[in-house]
């Protein structure tokens, strides 16, 4: 009677401590979520002070206010202004580029395609102006992991361009990758003067006014045809 109460015991110890993590792990466990809680608060209040007042003019002291945290535990986070602000940008540029990639899948060639990334852009500046001049003046304050996030969004807008000239959708004298360069010039300085240039919120004709010019040319027909005549 005692052996058989002894290996039910031992069988049910020998559930439980499969089941059940070891104290060491569930405490490791718990300080793992516990950080990840508050990086993601701390990101949050980045993002909010970085929108509202730049890199120059956002403090750490601000960050740890808005996140009810200390500057030492920022530091212990992310170790630097730098590091926490290249989170945040990272941040903004990945959700972008994920809104891109969903318009483009649901539009319908490459025209439309082009229209749904300059109008997603247009969009995101208009929100987060800080954040887009800093992009595309390509500032000092932008790091290099920043700058490859970002250069995925003038890649899609390439493989936009290849997949027109292959399906003769757009025209192909100066080749996909010439066009496509001489698109992502042009729609930052369109970012830069149509909608960070203004106070009022972007407009998607706009947008799409943008594309037209750039895919069917800036002369007029009455300009087309003087050139023909002389």
């Amino acid at each position: 009677m005692t052996q058989r109460r002894l290996t039910a015991r031992g069988r049910v110890g020998r559930t439980v401590r499969g089941r059940a993590p070891a104290p060491e792990g569930a405490a490791a466990a718990r300080r793992a979520r516990e950080q990840r809680r508050q990086e993601a608060r701390a990101l949050a209040a980045a993002h909010d002070v970085f929108a509202r007042q730049g890199f120059e003019g956002a403090t750490l002291t601000e960050i740890a206010r808005v996140a009810r945290t200390s500057v030492k535990r920022l530091n212990d986070l992310f170790t630097s202004k730098e590091r926490i602000f290249a989170a945040v940008l990272v941040d903004f540029v990945e959700a972008l580029e994920d809104q891109i990639r969903r318009a483009v899948a649901r539009a319908r060639g490459a025209r439309e395609r082009l229209e749904a990334i300059v109008w997603r852009r247009a969009r995101s500046a208009g929100e987060r102006r800080v954040f887009t001049r800093l992009l595309l003046e390509e500032s000092a304050a932008v790091g290099p992991d920043v700058r490859r996030v970002f250069a995925r969004i003038a890649a899609r807008t390439r493989s936009v361009f290849m997949e027109g000239v292959r399906s003769r959708e757009l025209r192909a004298e100066l080749g996909p990758e010439l066009q496509a360069a001489l698109f992502e010039a042009a729609a930052r300085l369109f970012l830069l003067d149509r909608v960070l240039g203004r106070e009022e919120d972007p407009v998607e004709e706009d947008a799409i006014a943008f594309v037209s010019l750039m895919l069917d040319g800036l002369a007029t027909t009455r300009g087309k045809r003087r050139r023909r005549r002389s």
